[in-house]
């Protein structure tokens, strides 16, 4: 079983993401952080799940979607580091 590691800059999206949300869905942004926050649970079990990331040429950087978000996660020594929550309409580079 995979242990599931929330890396700074991954928390530091889901802070951002939220006072964004808190701006435009008072009501419901805990609850989609809650699910962006859980959404990875399935990782301890299946941590190659997600699809590789379309922008990166490795196979160890890979992604669930989570509508419309994208968590984007490195596996590292058979463990799981999730490194960005984006909105998957934003441009994202390498």
């Amino acid at each position: 079983m995979a242990q599931v590691i929330w890396q700074p800059t991954g928390l530091r999206c889901l802070k951002e993401i939220r006072e964004y949300l808190i701006s435009e869905l008072v009501e419901r942004a805990d609850d989609i952080i809650d699910e962006l926050y859980h959404g990875v649970d399935v990782l301890h079990e299946f941590p190659q799940i997600g699809r590789a990331v379309p922008e990166f040429d490795d196979p160890t950087r890979r992604e669930i979607l989570k509508f419309p978000y994208r968590i984007m996660y490195e596996l590292v020594d058979g463990n799981v580091h999730i490194t960005a929550v984006i909105h998957g309409a934003r441009d994202f580079k390498v």
